[in-house]
């Protein structure tokens, strides 16, 4: 939880307003963290090994 604060701090103090990320589909923590802290899922890549998440600022 702190490095990803910090993550959000640091885009923040360099104008980035969008994030986004690749997790995998079976990474259920990961998913159940970044969905929980704002982020949202906007697709499968790769033939679906990844899911694609953004968040704004």
């Amino acid at each position: 939880m702190e490095l990803h604060r910090y993550a959000i701090q640091f885009f923040a103090n360099n104008g980035v307003n969008e994030y986004h990320l690749r997790v995998s589909p079976t990474n259920h923590h990961a998913l159940y963290f970044y969905s929980n802290n704002g982020m949202e899922e906007i697709g499968c890549e790769q033939d679906g090994k990844v899911i694609r998440m953004k968040a704004t600022i």
